[in-house]
């Protein structure tokens, strides 16, 4: 539905409780990533009242969001290893392959990923930063 309003390519993703982190292209000719968070969250929201049948307001997501542009192979490793790793950081998960709301199979199965990345501790790529 946001896709056919405001298209993107998703790139990678995890979606979390109470936030997610995606990783999208957008085209040359309508980069405006901004209609594409809102149109996400405000249709999921309803869909999600709608399906509870919550009459109320209610609050699913963090508020705004924090937006980066990828600038080189290494920056979108980083980027990748941050998103895969989240649910670990948020004790969801002790294994990026065991929490499902993750595009981290996929880009294993690319062979982008070794067999136990992410399982032990945290990857160097990503110690001190924070995207939340």
């Amino acid at each position: 539905m946001v896709n056919d309003n405001h298209p993107f390519d998703l790139i990678a993703y995890v979606i979390l409780p109470d936030h997610f982190h995606w990783l999208i292209k957008m085209p040359e000719n309508n980069p405006n990533f901004s209609k594409v968070m809102l149109s996400f969250k405000w249709n999921f929201t309803l869909n999600y009242k709608k399906l509870h049948k919550i009459p109320t307001s209610l609050k699913l997501w963090q508020r705004g969001y924090w937006d980066h542009v990828i600038r080189n192979d290494k920056d979108l490793q980083t980027h990748l290893d941050y998103i895969h790793w989240n649910p670990l950081k948020h004790g969801f998960a002790d294994d990026p392959e065991k929490w499902l709301s993750s595009s981290f199979k996929d880009w294993k199965t690319k062979g982008v990923y070794d067999e136990g990345w992410g399982s032990g501790r945290e990857p160097d790529s990503i110690t001190n930063l924070d995207f939340e």
